[in-house]
């Protein structure tokens, strides 16, 4: 027997209050029609932007989780499947990893193919992103020490009676 692949189907649903709704249906198992709203044509515009968004992404891979992987799987939709089934349940742990993954990962890594990404260069960028961190740090660093030195060098002249340097 062949094994099938579900693609899907995307529909454009007009409501009477609102902008419409874009819509993707499909069959499950038992051959019961299934539907899960994507978002209103507000956010996307066109049929191909709803058919590139990670959610359309999750929603076809998990309807199809017993076939094997879809060739030139995007790394995002890996992120997004991720996000919706193992991502940790703390409030700030959650939190952090969201935006991690909203702000730095997903616009880096997010159109690559899961055959695209690799390691050397996502070491390169992590480090990257880790140089120009410790750069910025150092700055403060040097602020906040050059403060404690002045502000422990006011106390001394206070201590012994010497008047502060002028403006």
């Amino acid at each position: 027997m062949r094994t099938r692949y579900q693609h899907g189907t995307i529909e454009l649903k007009e409501r009477a209050r609102g902008p419409a709704i874009w819509q993707f249906r499909w069959r499950d198992k038992t051959g019961k029609r299934m539907s899960e709203e994507i978002g209103t044509t507000s956010k996307y515009q066109t049929r191909s932007a709803v058919d590139r968004c990670s959610k359309v992404a999750y929603l076809r891979m998990k309807i199809n989780s017993d076939q094997p992987a879809v060739p030139g799987e995007r790394f995002g939709v890996v992120l997004e499947r991720y996000v919706q089934a193992e991502i940790p349940k703390r409030f700030s742990t959650k939190h952090a990893y969201l935006s991690y993954i909203n702000n730095h990962i997903r616009p880096k890594w997010g159109e690559f193919s899961l055959t695209q990404v690799k390691p050397l260069a996502v070491r390169d960028w992590l480090k990257a992103i880790l140089d120009k961190k410790r750069q910025a740090s150092i700055g403060q660093q040097n602020e906040r020490s050059y403060q404690r030195a002045h502000a422990s060098d006011l106390r001394l002249r206070h201590a012994v009676g010497v008047p502060a340097p002028g403006p």
